[in-house]
């Protein structure tokens, strides 16, 4: 299309329907917004793309979501109340957000939950001394006992209450909790059972005696049985005169599919008397 112009002077400008020019570039946050750690949400604020959520913060007056106090007054002010930042509600319980957000068990399961108000007043029995305690003083850190004084933390991915010291442990790679005596294998990229020696990886490890014998061994498929044979004999290169001979160790007389030379097993002598030599085993 041909610029046009609709007053004499007035400078040339193009036609708004023309789709070959291109598109009008995003409008980022001002440099106050930055410096206040604001967010420019133009939704609820009820996810993990709300800047001041994913920073584990309440949305204050100078956001874009509380458009009173926004840079933007082209919002509409009947939508002054939708934002919905769940930090907002932590902040009511007394919650600190700030060390809350830095769990990343707590963030990963947070923005999940539908009633928060409902979850945060649900109490759950400590077996130490069969009290309760609720999910809100479980938040940010571990909670002691009003009875033993002894420390419980909450697992956002079992929900449930372990002891501390033996609490699950969330992995930030496999984002789950994991057992605490295991450890995240940068090798194969999972997680094994460490305990509390300096146990190397056994799927690494299991990599490494495959290289080093050019097998590769397929750990779905299971192993084939050996067929056990019904005769018994022995291999033996002495004269079968100690245990270590595998007829004389079942209470067997030595035979014709024996390897032995010189045989001297004891039992021959009892069968020649008629001694049940199984039963004398």
């Amino acid at each position: 299309t041909e610029p046009t112009s609709t007053k004499a002077g007035a400078p040339l400008l193009y036609s708004t329907q023309d789709r070959s020019l291109p598109k009008p570039k995003r409008t980022r946050p001002n440099q106050l917004q930055l410096m206040l750690g604001c967010c420019s949400c133009k939704g609820d604020c009820s996810s993990r793309l709300c800047g001041c959520s994913k920073k584990g913060d309440i949305c204050g007056y100078n956001c874009q979501c509380n458009n009173l106090y926004s840079f933007n007054r082209s919002v509409s002010l009947k939508s002054q109340t939708r934002c919905k930042n769940l930090f907002n509600t932590l902040v009511q319980y007394g919650i600190d957000t700030r060390a809350a957000g830095k769990d990343k068990c707590f963030m990963g399961h947070i923005f999940k939950i539908e009633d928060l108000r409902g979850h945060l007043e649900q109490t759950y029995k400590l077996n130490c001394c069969e009290s309760s305690v609720q999910l809100k003083d479980l938040i940010p850190g571990p909670a002691k006992c009003p009875v033993c004084q002894s420390e419980w933390s909450y697992s956002w991915c079992y929900n449930d209450v372990w002891e501390t010291h033996r609490a699950p442990r969330h992995c930030a790679k496999c984002r789950q909790c994991k057992a605490y005596r295991n450890d995240h294998c940068a090798g194969c990229n999972k997680c094994y059972f460490k305990d509390w020696s300096e146990r190397p990886c056994p799927t690494c490890e299991l990599d490494r005696k495959q290289k080093r014998t050019g097998k590769s061994q397929d750990l779905s498929v299971p192993k084939p049985k050996r067929k056990k044979t019904s005769r018994a004999s022995c291999s033996c290169k002495g004269d079968c005169n100690s245990r270590r001979c595998g007829c004389s160790r079942k209470g067997l007389v030595c035979g014709e599919h024996c390897k032995c030379t010189g045989c001297k097993n004891p039992f021959t002598t009892l069968v020649e008397y008629g001694i049940d030599c199984r039963a004398a085993a």
